[in-house]
């Protein structure tokens, strides 16, 4: 096959038939379409109906027969079960491929357990290949650019008795290591600049598991966001946050109340957001519910806790295929017993 091959469009299908009634031959047909005489003679056999050639159902006829030449898409299309449990995860929960990958190979699905060698290639063949995953394709979250190094920025700080987050690294070695528990790292979140509220939340940087609350004010996010959040997480499993991390931003100027609660508070160096991974890598995620363009006064806390449950309960590699509420409610239990 020559390297300047195509195949026929429907436009090419439609000259092809007006050529046919008129009587052309399949040679006079090439010169005219420049095509190669075994090309037509290919087409005209291969997308027959009843004899006769038509060319809406010949579309029809090479569209089912490209969908059917889709091997690994296949895999996916004609298992029934496997289908929509991609698309659902996808759709309602927003998981990526590699998340559903990570579920179906470390931890098994009950209803899928025959799917436990499915390769994450697959996945993304079946969405970028197959008719019917194409729709999938619009909920594929992609990287965006990378953090520009700002660190060399002069500039003053307006955040008074602050301590340096290489402090925190030196009384508290594990934090690198990820092998401790009760550490958090704590943003806010804005959508529309003309909004007054606003979403304080924080993330356990061992578990990734996340906690959403909504403040009526920027200026509110420290004694009404980071604080009931901590207050609320002593509460319920009476273990108190060992260190809050944050950024320079003017919420954070009474970081001193959390102290209260003994909590030691630590602050990334100016212009270097990438000293919180955990808190900035999830941001992309959540952006897939709260975009920039909606408004955060219409929501409510409890669906705030509905998208907070579903963040929870997305697998991750990191995690070995569980989800942050897993790690995170099976550690608690061990303490609790201890």
């Amino acid at each position: 096959m020559s390297s300047g091959y195509t195949h026929f469009n429907k436009i090419e299908r439609q000259e092809l038939f007006i050529l046919r009634q008129k009587g052309y031959s399949l040679r006079q047909i090439w010169s005219v379409l420049k095509k190669n005489p075994s090309s037509v003679s290919r087409e005209l056999r291969r997308n027959q109906v009843k004899w006769e050639y038509i060319p809406e159902k010949a579309e029809q006829k090479r569209y089912v027969r490209r969908r059917n030449s889709k091997v690994y898409g296949n895999k996916i299309a004609w298992d029934t079960k496997l289908r929509l449990y991609i698309s659902s995860k996808m759709k309602d929960e927003s998981w990526t491929p590699e998340m559903i990958h990570l579920r179906l190979s470390c931890i098994w699905e009950p209803q899928l357990w025959w799917k436990r060698e499915l390769s994450i290639k697959t996945i993304y063949n079946y969405i970028h290949h197959h008719p019917y995953g194409y729709e999938l394709e619009e909920h594929l979250s992609y990287k965006q650019s990378k953090w520009s190094n700002k660190s060399k920025r002069k500039g003053k700080h307006i955040i008074p008795h602050m301590t340096s987050i290489h402090q925190r690294d030196i009384l508290y070695p594990e934090i690198q290591n990820k092998t401790s528990f009760w550490h958090y790292e704590f943003d806010t979140l804005w959508a529309l600049k003309t909004d007054t509220p606003r979403i304080a939340w924080g993330i356990e940087k061992k578990s990734r598991y996340i906690q959403l609350r909504k403040v009526s004010r920027l200026k509110q996010s420290m004694e009404y966001g980071f604080k009931v959040i901590a207050q609320k997480h002593k509460q319920k499993l009476w273990i108190h946050i060992l260190t809050a991390t944050f950024d320079r931003w003017v919420e954070n100027v009474n970081h001193k109340k959390l102290q209260v609660l003994w909590i030691q508070t630590y602050f990334c160096d100016a212009y270097t957001s990438q000293q919180k991974p955990q808190i900035e890598n999830r941001f992309q995620k959540l952006r897939k519910f709260i975009n920039k363009g909606t408004s955060i006064a219409s929501l409510t806390q409890k669906q705030l806790q509905i998208i907070q449950d579903k963040l929870n309960w997305m697998p991750m590699r990191c995690l070995g295929g569980k989800t942050p509420s897993e790690v995170f409610k099976e550690h608690t239990i061990l303490q609790k017993r201890e």
